[in-house]
Formats: C-alpha cells, sequence, structure tokens
C-alpha cells in the first residue's frame, strides 16, 4: 500500500542540497539525464512507494582525483568522468532492498541503450570508500535510444 502522506519523488543529499537542486535545474545538465531522472523516480515511486535521492551531479576536476586518489588504475592512467560534463547523476540506495535495486536497473537497461549497448544506462557499483549507489548515465551522442523489443506493439 502505498504511503498516505505526500513527499517529494526526487530529494536531494542535504549536505549539498542546494548545489545539488542548482545542478539539477541548471541549462547545463544533460536534459536526456533529466528526463531519465524523472522516469527513475517515478517508477521507483509506483514500484516501490519510495522516492530517490540524488547524491551527486556534477564532479570537477578536482573532486574526480580525489574519489580515486587510492585507486591504483586511476593514479596509473587518469580517466574523465561522465559527471564532469553534466551527464551523470548519483543516487542513494540505502531505503531499497537489493530485490528493488536488481528490478530497477534490469527495468532501465533493458529499455534504454547507453554508448551503442557497450556499457549500462544505469548501473550499481561502489566508488573507493565512497559506498555502493546508483550511478545513471547518458553518453556524448545527444540521442537517448530506446532498445527495441519483438513483444513492443507496433
Amino acid at each position: 500500500m502505498a504511503p498516505t502522506t505526500p513527499c517529494s519523488l526526487i530529494n536531494f543529499k542535504t549536505e549539498n542540497k542546494q548545489r545539488l537542486l542548482d545542478e539539477f535545474h541548471s541549462d547545463l545538465m544533460d536534459r536526456r539525464l533529466r528526463l531519465l531522472i524523472y522516469a527513475v523516480s517515478a517508477y521507483c515511486w509506483e514500484t516501490f512507494h519510495k522516492p530517490i535521492l540524488i547524491t551527486e551531479i556534477l564532479r570537477s576536476p578536482d573532486e574526480q582525483r580525489e574519489i580515486y586518489k587510492n585507486d591504483p588504475a586511476y593514479q596509473q592512467q587518469p580517466w574523465l568522468s561522465v559527471h564532469e560534463y553534466w551527464r551523470a547523476a548519483d543516487l542513494r540506495t540505502l531505503a531499497f532492498t537489493s530485490g528493488e535495486i536488481i528490478n530497477l536497473v534490469g527495468w532501465l537497461n533493458d529499455m534504454i541503450e547507453y554508448d551503442k549497448g557497450n556499457h549500462p544506462t544505469l548501473l550499481y557499483h561502489e566508488v573507493s570508500e565512497h559506498g555502493l549507489h546508483l550511478h545513471l548515465q547518458v553518453d556524448q551522442s545527444n540521442v537517448l535510444t530506446m532498445k527495441y523489443h519483438s513483444a513492443d506493439p507496433v
């Protein structure tokens, strides 16, 4: 049964709330990412009766270096993050069960293609000591590609 008290479907980490709100509403944020955030939040509310919590959108090069400073692969060959290009958002998962996370990741990745199918649009991972979280991303193509399923009506 759905909760009866009103709540926001999209919440922001308290520690950086104003920064995250500004980033979320910025014209610089990729519009496809914003669309997917709305889709994920609606799905989470309708399916699990839970809102989402955004913990990061934009990441500076200095923040990238700080996060990966203890990663040997990064030390050898640093890489850029899609966060640095306004094309990614991290979502906290503490309120979700493992089954709900699997359901959500499967739902979105089965529907939306990222990087011509070479990487997932939504992944559940841990970065350094920053904890497990969902990473939602769009590629540099400026196109949001939905996967075709033969069972879909034509």
